[in-house]
């Protein structure tokens, strides 16, 4: 019913649900059609779901390209998991241009979210290849995130 009336939240459930069912309750078409509706209606988890589903490339073909926006639109709106998704994207240059300084800024926020070990390890990689005014910036950046998103 939620789905019916434009629940992005709802819509997200109901498309986790038939792709996590088992055997033959579960239909992929239905779930990538209501995670998309929900994405496309803003809900960052479903964005984040597109992400992973475009990324892998099972249930649909995989497009580094369309990950990458997906990661990037929840990012911004604060999802952790996405955070750090969208910073690999940046770090490797997979889908979008290499950004090291803004990828930086991504894994700082993905570790202040709970992120710590995975993010730090992609800290400590760009540590190597920035410069101090480069990672200054980026720290800056993430400051500017945070004040803006309390």
């Amino acid at each position: 019913r939620g789905v019916e009336h434009g629940d992005a939240g709802a819509a997200y459930r109901l498309g986790v649900l038939y792709l996590s069912s088992p055997g033959r309750d579960r239909d992929s078409a239905k779930a990538l059609s209501l995670l998309n509706k929900s994405a496309q209606m803003g809900d960052p988890r479903a964005e984040l779901a597109m992400g992973q589903i475009y990324d892998q490339g099972e249930l649909v073909g995989k497009d580094a390209s369309l990950a990458a926006a997906m990661f990037a639109r929840a990012a911004e709106k604060g999802l952790v998991a996405a955070q750090y998704a969208y910073a690999q994207k940046l770090e490797l240059g997979s889908g979008v241009p290499r950004d090291p300084e803004t990828a930086y800024m991504y894994y700082l926020l993905s570790m202040k979210g709970g992120f710590a070990q995975p993010a730090l390890a992609g800290i400590n990689r760009l540590e190597k290849k920035l410069s101090r005014p480069s990672k200054d910036a980026a720290v800056r950046a993430a400051r500017e995130f945070v004040s803006k998103s309390y």
